[in-house]
């Protein structure tokens, strides 16, 4: 179950770390179990990110998805795009984000991963449509189909 106060203790975490551009990291937390998404510009953010929000009380582990990107004005931009839209996917108690990972380029966004159902991979991208400096949705979410435990598995072309 997510859990917002959590996630809200470790952004406040790191917008107050100095070496750490909290806008570019969106953070989920699922019960104690806390996930660093976005782009940083050295490894040294990445640590530091990981670092801090393992420092914050609640937190039981962190799970670092943080990609490393050296950074000049337009890769800063894309990365608070990527940032905004992660951390609205995740804001949404519809929507599972745990596997949707964001890609931003320009005012441009790709989705990919995977999703529960087809309503979900049409809401992620409403979702993502929704963030302000965002103008296109590339949607490349493949939905899981479930199959249950007790039917057997059958290949194109057997019986």
């Amino acid at each position: 179950m997510s859990n917002h106060s959590l996630e809200n203790a470790v952004m406040q975490a790191l917008a107050d770390n100095h070496r750490v551009h909290a806008d570019e990291i969106a953070v989920e937390a699922i019960d104690s179990a806390v996930i660093l998404r976005g782009t940083v510009g050295t490894v040294v953010q990445k640590m530091e990110a990981a670092r801090t929000a393992g420092r914050v009380i609640g937190v039981q582990t962190v799970e670092d998805r943080l990609a490393i990107r050296p950074m000049g004005i337009d890769a800063r931009s894309d990365a608070d795009t990527q940032a905004a839209v992660l951390a609205a996917l995740t804001d949404d108690d519809e929507l599972n984000a745990t596997d949707i990972d964001v890609k931003a380029r320009d005012s441009t966004v790709t989705l990919s991963g995977l999703v529960e159902l087809p309503s979900a991979r049409y809401r992620a991208e409403r979702t993502a449509l929704g963030v302000g400096e965002v103008s296109c949705v590339h949607n490349r979410l493949k939905v899981m189909v479930p199959i249950a435990a007790d039917e057997p598995l059958r290949l194109p072309g057997s019986p």
